[in-house]
């Protein structure tokens, strides 16, 4: 497993801010910690809905990895 190292505090700041303004580019709001207009699923209703995507996630899981593979150590960020 390769080692990881925390970035120092003041550039995960600036990392932090900067996705926080591309958030406000696409119209989100990174501060929004819900609200009634959200969906919550039942456990039920995200079984189902799992189930039914597990191809999907199966094959996407597996590009992240490789991704992953692809990036580790390499410094860069993946958002």
């Amino acid at each position: 497993m390769p080692s990881r190292t925390i970035p120092d505090p003041a550039s995960l700041q600036r990392e932090i801010k900067s996705s926080h303004e591309r958030c406000r580019q696409y119209g989100v709001d990174p501060e929004d910690k819900g609200s009634r207009n959200h969906k919550c699923l039942d456990p039920d209703e995200l079984s189902r809905r799992l189930a039914d995507n597990r191809q999907f996630l199966d094959i996407a899981v597996a590009q992240i990895e490789e991704l992953y593979q692809f990036v580790a150590g390499a410094g860069f960020v993946v958002n």
